[in-house]
């Protein structure tokens, strides 16, 4: 019997997979079998008697533009899928649950970060654009009923070398939808130094509500907040910081030894 090591499937109420010419493949799983380990690639979700858990996966989407789903947020309460596209057709796409079929669509610059947020009791979504990998960035702000944005707000031009094909953990919108907050590296080549910025913004007018910034030398790589949008957890390199997010004052601090990890809070910012 072979023993299932490693594996990478999409398996849940939604499913989205890109396809991108040669680049069929929507899963690989390593196995270790008599002869030997070796990889096992399914090519299509859709393929005949490969299915990952076929009572839970409602529909699976395949887009047309050889694009990437960068990342997908979820908005329980409008039952809405944004979908950040990369690689090709840079772009944010918006799906309701009832079907696989865009509602929305929003291109985004060449090689646009992609990254989106959505709240998750709140009919708002934030999304990174830029006008190519280096930037610069801009965020704009969505509703599940909008054509266009409802808001934008550019980043300075000292942060336009902030790509991150992970820049969804820097972003977060508050579950009543009131605030959103984004984390941004700003990094001199010449010098090998950096720092990170957040802003919190007011997330139904793009009004800036405070920023918070870290010492050079230290990066902010996740960003979690309560549910009001009060307060954040920033994992800034191995140290939880909370931030009250009205003034961007410190709380308090805790390193922890370890890396590779992001820190979360509760929803009412108690744990």
């Amino acid at each position: 019997m072979n023993t299932v090591v490693n594996s990478v499937a999409v398996a849940a109420l939604l499913a989205l997979a890109g396809t991108a010419g040669a680049q069929q493949s929507v899963a690989s799983r390593t196995v270790v079998t008599p002869e030997g380990v070796r990889t096992v690639a399914q090519t299509s979700p859709l393929s005949p008697g490969w299915s990952p858990t076929p009572d839970s996966v409602q529909w699976v989407y395949e887009n047309t533009f050889a694009g990437l789903p960068a990342n997908v947020s979820i908005s329980g309460s409008t039952q809405q899928v944004w979908v950040g596209q990369t690689l090709n057709g840079e772009r944010l796409e918006r799906l309701d649950f009832a079907d696989n079929v865009p509602d929305f669509s929003f291109t985004a610059g060449l090689n646009a970060p992609a990254g989106v947020a959505a709240s998750e009791g709140a009919d708002l979504a934030v999304f990174l654009d830029g006008a190519s990998s280096s930037g610069p960035f801009t965020l704009r702000a969505f509703n599940s009923t909008s054509t266009s944005q409802l808001w934008s707000f550019d980043f300075p031009p000292e942060f336009n070398n902030a790509f991150d094909s992970e820049m969804w953990n820097r972003m977060r919108v508050s579950r009543d939808g009131q605030v959103a907050a984004v984390a941004i590296t700003a990094f001199d080549q010449a010098t090998s130094q950096g720092f990170s910025r957040v802003w919190f913004f007011n997330a139904q007018t793009g009004a800036v509500i405070s920023t918070y910034t870290s010492a050079i030398g230290r990066f902010v790589n996740g960003v979690d907040m309560t549910d009001d949008g009060s307060r954040v957890v920033l994992t800034e390199n191995d140290t939880a910081v909370v931030v009250t997010t009205s003034n961007a004052a410190v709380e308090f601090s805790a390193a922890v030894s370890g890396s590779g990890g992001r820190f979360k809070i509760s929803g009412n910012g108690e744990n």
